[in-house]
């Protein structure tokens, strides 16, 4: 029972709280003692919160609540539990347990990442990602894919742009794997023809589409599809499952993919290079068996990545936070010269409503 987390040592971070009544409330925690300023900083105003927080035992987490009448604690249940509670990889989002004190809810407390998911980042046009990083992003979800296929969870069963989220180092990191039991219940409670309903299965391979019944933990086949759906977001970050000319909603475009003799996919048609295009046309496959397994792919991309590409964790660190720098400091450069361009036209209608002498006298206060 290593997971149970007791429903005291959860700090709710309250919403647009000032950091100084968040730091206090914090430390009023006999569980709280060990934490750094530095790890307080991400509860600054300004800053984008993207799933509910809290700290829990000095850390900051990520608070997933899964409503259900009642959660019944099977051996296999259990087991699930205990296996992601002692699962730590490099590129997967540590769980650091489940809150069912609560009547009616359970918590599930897992790694808080503050640059938020794959999809927030690729959707963001402010910020400029060369191929070196997206290289680096593909990678990092095959290095955690991987794992989690090799570990006794087998599969992912979900896997799309919105559950690939970014530390503030920016690795890449996996999140709502396992407890496909708990998640299920939570994800049927959408409307099943609703817009969003549609959406979350854009990255679902077409034989579990055709399934009526398609197994809640999914297949390692269908999570090398999913990958491939991400693959060709990471590249023209125009969404998922992008198809150039053609105009199709959700809906359509699920009924293509599961339509066998449509065989529907995204265009190919891009601006990469073409070992990157063969990748995903390996990948979305119609015939599982012919897409290539994770350990397949950890090589092809790092080979596509050989140039930036070192056994060094630092140097790939340092090369990461360089190009954090530099997209910052562009980004500076172009508000610099919005607010120069207003100030120049505040100036210009001044001096024509007044003049000069006093103009300029106001300007300099």
């Amino acid at each position: 029972m290593t997971w149970r987390v007791n429903y005291r040592d959860i700090v709710r971070v309250p919403p647009g709280k000032l950091r100084g009544s968040v730091y206090s409330l914090v430390r009023r925690s006999s569980q709280c003692t060990a934490f750094s300023e530095d790890a307080m900083s991400v509860c600054d105003m300004g800053r984008q919160v993207f799933v509910p927080t809290a700290f829990y035992k000095g850390n900051k987490v990520a608070i997933k609540s899964i409503k259900k009448a009642r959660i019944e604690l099977t051996r296999p249940l259990l087991l699930e539990l205990k296996r992601l509670k002692d699962l730590h990889h490099d590129h997967l989002v540590r769980f650091y347990g489940a809150c069912i004190d609560q009547p009616d809810i359970c918590f599930l407390l897992t790694e808080y990442c503050p640059k938020g998911s794959l999809q927030d980042i690729l959707e963001n046009d402010q910020f400029k990602l060369d191929w070196m990083f997206r290289y680096s992003l593909m990678h990092d979800i095959v290095k955690g894919m991987s794992y989690i296929h090799a570990s006794e969870i087998k599969s992912h069963g979900s896997l799309k742009s919105s559950n690939c989220v970014v530390d503030s180092r920016f690795v890449l990191k996996i999140a709502d794997f396992g407890l496909r039991s708990l998640r299920q219940s939570e994800d049927s409670c959408s409307g099943s023809d609703s817009y969003a309903s549609w959406r979350k299965l854009l990255w679902t391979a077409p034989e579990l589409l055709r399934m009526r019944h398609p197994p809640a933990e999914g297949t390692q086949r269908g999570d090398v599809y999913s990958f491939a759906i991400i693959v060709h977001e990471i590249v023209t970050r125009q969404g998922p499952f992008y198809l150039g000319d053609q105009n199709l909603g959700p809906k359509e475009i699920v009924e293509g993919v599961r339509n066998g003799s449509k065989c529907l996919r995204p265009t190919t048609e891009l601006p990469c290079e073409e070992e990157v295009t063969s990748l995903m046309r390996r990948c979305w496959a119609e015939d599982p068996a012919d897409r290539p397994d994770f350990t397949t792919l950890k090589a092809t991309i790092r080979r596509l990545n050989k140039d930036n590409e070192s056994n060094n964790i630092l140097d790939n660190l340092l090369t990461r936070m360089e190009q954090y720098a530099n997209n910052l400091e562009a980004l500076v450069e172009e508000r610099t010269a919005d607010y120069l361009e207003e100030k120049r036209k505040c100036e210009e209608l001044l001096y024509q409503l007044l003049p000069k002498s006093v103009a300029s006298q106001l300007i300099m206060g």
